[in-house]
């Protein structure tokens, strides 16, 4: 009776703790969410620069469609700009295509800001990215690592903007002056240099991102296609600056520090 006694306390001591188990595996991502993660609770209010307010908001000179002297521009402490999030792999489907389009996926955020389209169904983005698949393979022989000129001369040839600029870029405030002025920013970078905790096997080895603002601490706010909680995801600046880098024909970490800018059309 004693043994049995005794294997059934342990029986119980070793359910107990099974339970235990069970319950810190499941809320490990919660736990790590709440303590270790860059992410903040929350964004700054998005301005929607189509709003009447919000260009009155804009600095002298700074309206949309001139050209931004970045020098010349006082900053807020805080900017977040309303732009749509578009996932690279919009019905969770990452398969061999989807795994390479965030340079679509970036130019498409930008393009549907311009076009004022809110919230893009999963069928409208994949017919967005056959477009430009097929303008791609024709014009550049293949769709994937597109350089920053290539995707600012698909951007322009396939949705037709006149204005298209790869800039280079020397400090935060060159990206931020761009963005404060309304136009949010096509970063091209080295993936695995993010050090992004959603992205698989370390990152890609090039990947495109939109900035769409920044914090008072400095960490910027990204729409990041590369992940399905990449819609306002917050980079460390250090991190983000870091990993600026151009395609250069896949000596990614040699590659120049550029910005895609696009223009609405007049």
């Amino acid at each position: 009776m004693k043994n049995q006694k005794a294997i059934s306390i342990i029986l119980a001591i070793f359910a107990f703790l099974m339970i235990g188990a069970g319950i810190f595996v499941l809320k490990k991502d919660a736990i790590e969410a709440r303590f270790f993660s860059d992410q903040p609770n929350s964004l700054p209010e998005a301005v929607d620069v189509a709003d009447t307010t919000a260009e009155k908001e804009l600095t002298t000179g700074q309206v949309l469609g001139e050209k931004v002297n970045a020098a010349a521009v006082k900053l807020p402490k805080q900017f977040n700009l309303s732009v749509p999030f578009v996932l690279q792999a919009p019905t969770a489907n990452w398969d061999a295509v989807h795994e390479e389009t965030c340079e679509e996926a970036a130019a498409l955020t930008v393009h549907y800001y311009w076009t004022k389209v809110k919230k893009p169904t999963a069928a409208q983005i994949e017919v967005q990215f056959a477009k430009l698949i097929a303008f791609e393979n024709k014009k550049f022989g293949d769709f994937k690592d597109t350089t920053a000129a290539q995707t600012a001369q698909f951007i322009k040839s396939v949705w037709g903007y006149k204005r298209v600029e790869v800039l280079p870029i020397k400090s935060w405030d060159d990206i931020k002056a761009q963005v404060y002025a309304g136009r949010p920013v096509i970063l091209p970078t080295a993936g695995k240099l993010l050090k992004n905790p959603n992205f698989k096997n370390g990152g890609p080895l090039y990947h495109n991102l939109v900035v769409r603002g920044w914090l008072a601490d400095g960490r910027i706010i990204t729409n990041d296609p590369g992940t399905r909680k990449g819609n306002g995801y917050v980079y460390k600046p250090q991190v983000l600056w870091n990993a600026v880098h151009d395609w250069n024909n896949g000596y990614i970490y040699n590659g120049k520090k550029v910005m895609i800018v696009v223009y609405p059309n007049k």
